[in-house]
């Protein structure tokens, strides 16, 4: 290479250096597309920090709820069956170092304390419409569908009929309205008037059916022991309760079948009849 080719390269690479060009990018002037993987996008709520701490939640068999508000705001709702702070409702803005409000329970009774006290209407309201799909705000509300810690998990019985008209045995897992519709009217096919279908927000929640089959015995019934998460996918125990001995009952056939409703889990359901 000549003197002046060795020149020019040199010119060249000391232009590209003092225009950032050929060198690492620096920590601090990172583009959108360089955030690292499982960093929430600037301006966006931190939501796998807020899923760790609900996760790690004592207290929290009866709800664990996470809502993310107008995209800036998140809200958490936890209860369960303790002696003291047996719920909590906090609002904060994109990380969970960003506490806004908060309403407890303690010792001394409910307590609200707002580090920002623009947002105390804000949580009053949300926590007089916790059943709402908007938490009666007026605003765009998403439900954040995360796993459940390992352990216990709660439901609540939508419906039960011993006297069903599903009489084949089934085991279902509902997620939309019209499976609901499908097997609520087996359920009680035959009642008069009809039940009208309950509203459920799938959203937010899930349904499991269960049909026991025929039993010639009136005293026969469908009994669900527990409901267990585990490693992100769930747990269903349930038995067929037969009476005890000497018991005084028809002969009746009987088609026991059950619904329950629970927080929305993507995860898998695995049936054990005991």
């Amino acid at each position: 290479m000549n003197k002046f080719a060795t020149c020019s390269a040199l010119l060249a690479s000391l232009f590209l250096a003092a225009c950032g060009g050929g060198g690492g990018t620096s920590g601090t002037n990172r583009s959108a597309s360089q955030i690292a993987v499982g960093e929430p996008a600037p301006g966006a709520p931190a939501k796998d920090e807020f899923i760790k701490l609900a996760r790690a939640a004592d207290c929290s068999d009866f709800a664990n709820r996470l809502y993310i508000i107008d995209g800036k705001q998140v809200f958490w709702e936890r209860a369960g069956n303790c002696a003291d702070a047996s719920y909590s409702h906090v609002l904060y803005g994109l990380t969970p170092q960003n506490e806004q409000c908060s309403v407890s329970d303690s010792i001394a009774g409910p307590r609200t304390s707002c580090k920002d006290e623009s947002q105390r209407a804000l949580i009053e309201t949300i926590t007089r419409n916790l059943d709402k799909p908007d938490l009666g705000t007026g605003r765009k509300v998403e439900y954040i569908v995360f796993p459940p810690k390992d352990g216990p998990v709660s439901f609540e019985t939508l419906a039960h009929n011993t006297y069903s008209g599903a009489f084949n045995a089934e085991e279902v897992v509902i997620r939309d309205n019209a499976a609901l519709a499908k097997f609520w009217n087996a359920v009680y096919d035959g009642v008069s008037p009809p039940l009208v279908v309950p509203s459920v927000d799938f959203n937010r929640k899930m349904v499991i059916g269960i049909a026991a089959g025929g039993y010639p015995n009136g005293c026969i019934d469908l009994v669900v022991d527990k409901l267990v998460a585990n490693g992100g996918d769930l747990q269903l125990n349930y038995h067929v309760a037969t009476p005890p001995d000497g018991a005084a009952c028809t002969l009746a056939i009987v088609f026991p079948a059950t619904i329950i409703v629970l927080d929305r889990i993507d995860g898998k359901v695995q049936f054990i009849k005991g």
